[in-house]
């Protein structure tokens, strides 16, 4: 994905990416939100970056509780709520600072 020894290939990277989210890994399904979210080398879809966001947000994961807190507050792939977007940011600080 960054290039690290190899050339940047992100189809190659969300296709490891996938794999490893598939078997439940909560870093790769941050990863594959982030993916879906941003449109990086796959086309954008909210619904897919909401989902895999969830998944990860639900095991700890700092990158899938950011993504779930903007989806709720833009309603990109399920219903803005304002007050589960400040509460998913909520949960990320506390993760990133050890609240």
């Amino acid at each position: 994905m960054n290039g690290n020894g190899v050339e940047i290939n992100l189809s190659k990277a969300f296709e490891w990416y996938s794999k490893a989210a598939e078997q439940g890994n909560s870093v790769s399904q941050g990863f594959i939100a982030s993916f879906y979210y941003e449109s990086k080398g796959i086309p954008q879809d909210y619904n897919k970056a909401f989902e895999w966001a969830y998944k990860a947000a639900n095991q700890g994961d700092i990158l899938g509780m950011s993504i779930l807190s903007k989806c709720y507050q833009n309603g990109h792939g399920v219903k803005q709520d304002d007050e589960k977007a400040q509460e998913w940011d909520k949960k990320c600080e506390a993760s990133i600072y050890g609240i």
